[in-house]
């Protein structure tokens, strides 16, 4: 995996810098229950999941609060909370039925 300081080769053996623009992607996708190129997708635009998107928002809120609390009250029971956040976030996913990816919606037409 890539680190924000990390190189890649480019076809011609130089290396060039590369970036992270979305930092715990690979962790917020499995969290939501869906593969991180969908996730990436949807949050640069290519594919329009506004449901996808509004519980990545719920998700990164969550997260950030349970951060602050930890920062502020010195909680050791933040993992724990964050589990549970992360488990109530993929259980919301498997109750909405409009939150399939794509290759999903049109294999479900086909039927």
């Amino acid at each position: 995996m890539l680190h924000a300081t990390s190189q890649k080769a480019s076809r011609n053996g130089h290396r060039r810098n590369t970036r992270v623009r979305f930092p715990g992607i690979v962790a917020d996708a499995a969290a939501l229950g869906v593969r991180r190129e969908t996730l990436w997708k949807a949050l640069t635009g290519r594919w329009r999941l506004p449901g996808l998107l509004h519980r990545y928002r719920n998700l990164k809120t969550a997260r950030i609060n349970l951060k602050t609390v930890a920062d502020v009250s010195g909680a050791k029971e933040t993992a724990k909370e964050l589990g549970n956040v992360e488990q109530k976030t993929k259980d919301a996913a498997k109750a909405s039925p409009g939150t399939r990816t794509p290759h999903q919606r049109s294999t479900h037409r086909l039927k």
